[in-house]
């Protein structure tokens, strides 16, 4: 399992263990980032659907072209077939809502979705169907030029593309303008400003699932 003081890991946020409006992360360097809305559960924290989300500002370390992106995650709610689908982690590159890197629910398959430095959207699907009320733990890795899925430990795709270099700030369970609003439970979520390998995806997977059965 990947160190808490891993000086990649630049967020951790373990749900199950943090309530109020106030949240203090359990990463190194123990970031403040604001919930408005979502409430504790001994699992996590429940998103409505309408208005939570739990942002965590414009910190530069969030601002990277290598990203691992993880989170625990459950839902039996429908997310529409749309670019924005339901948002679990966004990382948005300007303040009108335009996304950076997500990881996603789009039709009720989980996703990998970012925009190319030409403004279009790509996404590398799971091409599993997540939403029937069993946790999963989904992953979303890039370099800059490979992005790569992962669901439940295990690899699933990966796609040759590009990201856009612009950065705003980064939400949990919706966009920071309330769109793409997640209903659903969320666990432990972490952002990494590396690449994680297909071991570590796994070991992190397996030492974190015992809470989420």
């Amino acid at each position: 399992m990947c160190s808490m003081l891993d000086p990649g890991l630049v967020l951790y946020l373990p749900l199950q263990r943090l309530d109020g409006t106030s949240l203090l992360s359990g990463d190194a360097s123990g970031r403040l980032v604001m919930n408005s809305g979502a409430f504790w559960t001994f699992q996590g924290m429940n998103f409505d659907g309408i208005d939570d989300l739990i942002n965590c500002g414009g910190n530069s370390a969030f601002n990277s072209q290598q990203y691992t992106l993880t989170c625990w995650f459950r839902t039996t709610a429908f997310s529409p077939d749309t670019d924005i689908g339901h948002r679990l982690v966004n990382i948005a590159r300007a303040s009108g809502g335009e996304s950076k890197i997500a990881l996603r629910l789009k039709n009720n398959i989980a996703d990998l979705f970012w925009i190319k430095p030409n403004t279009i959207g790509d996404s590398v699907p799971t091409d599993i169907t997540v939403n029937n009320g069993q946790w999963h733990h989904l992953v979303g890795t890039t370099d800059g030029t490979i992005f790569s899925v992962y669901l439940n430990g295990d690899y699933k795709a990966s796609k040759l593309s590009s990201l856009h270099t612009n950065f705003y700030c980064l939400c949990i369970g919706s966009i920071h303008t309330g769109t793409g609003s997640y209903n659903g439970t969320l666990g432990e979520i972490r952002l990494y400003n590396r690449v994680l390998t297909s071991l570590e995806i796994q070991r992190n997977y397996l030492a974190t699932k015992q809470w989420y059965r």
